[in-house]
């Protein structure tokens, strides 16, 4: 499905103090094989560089154009839908401040499916920062690792088939996983579906009404995309509380650990990084190998409570939220 399908597409691109990140960004996606139409860059009232960056726009040789909100007006769903409403693009592509294409293929790769006139969706492979916490870089690694190995696996049911039905409610989230983090989609099917105005996982709210719609959506493992966090601990607790509570918000999913398997399932986990860690080249390796436990703890305790999140005064919520939402 390689090849150059068409230049017409827009690049949808959210900030909020991008200005360590936009610069390299912008020209990353100039230097792409194939160039965008053009990209927009939704802004939330940047206090640092960011709108002056995106005003140089004759240092990367695409049409930049620069559309500014109050931050207290951002979501995830509702900003998105005003970026692609302004869209002139059949193809709309996501992606956030602090990913990276890994190639000049990447914008190529990703829009490749499109060809097939019934695809709808496109989500593309992350991979860890190089360089960055090696525990991160094995989970996001495992992660998209379940959607194949091909270069292209498409995701869709028919729901004419008792057989795919079944496969759909046994593996609902793999069907149903999309990320705006690095992601595509044609033009006509966001104007019949949309994001939702939600705060969080408007991706996998997408991603779910799309494929329950008969839609067909396409993982591309070579479009490839650098992203990942390098948090302390206890900001990893806070991004999986707001992450599990988003998901539990939104498409109604929680993680199945609770109390009584909480300590087996980390130690699963646990066992299976330092089986990794162990044979690997890698500096502080001890380290890493302390971490690993702690890092479980903090990302199963954070799923639980994010997952239970109601059950949790307001008034603590807010200090449990990694963004400081109650």
């Amino acid at each position: 499905m390689k090849g150059n399908y068409t230049r017409n597409v827009t690049i949808i691109i959210p900030t909020l103090n991008a200005e360590p990140y936009l610069k390299r960004l912008l020209i990353t996606i100039s230097t792409q094989s194939i160039i965008p139409l053009e990209v927009i860059v939704i802004d939330s009232s940047s206090t640092d560089a960011s709108v002056s960056i995106v005003g140089c726009q004759d240092r990367y040789g695409i049409p930049v154009r620069l559309v500014s909100i109050e931050r207290q007006d951002f979501s995830h769903g509702k900003t998105r839908n005003l970026a692609a409403s302004m869209a002139l693009g059949e193809i709309i592509v996501f992606i956030t401040q602090d990913a990276l294409p890994a190639s000049s293929d990447w914008l190529g790769n990703l829009i490749a499916p499109f060809q097939d006139k019934s695809v709808g969706c496109v989500f593309g492979r992350h991979l860890s920062k190089p360089g960055g916490n090696p525990v991160i870089a094995l989970d996001i690694e495992r992660h998209f690792d379940c959607f194949g190995y091909k270069e292209y696996t498409t995701q869709q049911v028919d729901w004419l088939s008792e057989s795919s039905i079944l496969d759909y409610r046994s593996r609902e989230g793999w069907y149903c996983f999309n990320s705006n983090v690095n992601s595509a989609i044609r033009r006509g099917i966001w104007e019949k579906i949309g994001f939702r105005a939600v705060m969080y996982s408007e991706d996998q709210l997408f991603g779910r009404d799309l494929i329950e719609s008969g839609g067909k959506k396409v993982y591309a493992r070579n479009a490839t995309v650098y992203h990942s966090h390098e948090f302390t601990l206890p900001e990893f607790f806070k991004r999986y509380f707001d992450e599990y509570r988003g998901l539990k918000n939104t498409v109604g999913f929680v993680d199945n650990t609770g109390l009584i398997n909480f300590l087996p399932c980390v130690m699963l986990a646990v066992c299976r990084d330092v089986y990794y860690l162990a044979g690997k080249n890698i500096d502080n390796k001890l380290y890493w190998l302390l971490y690993t436990p702690l890092f479980h703890i903090v990302r199963k305790a954070g799923a639980y409570l994010g997952g239970r999140y109601e059950k949790i005064p307001p008034v603590l919520r807010k200090y449990l939220s990694l963004e400081n939402r109650a």
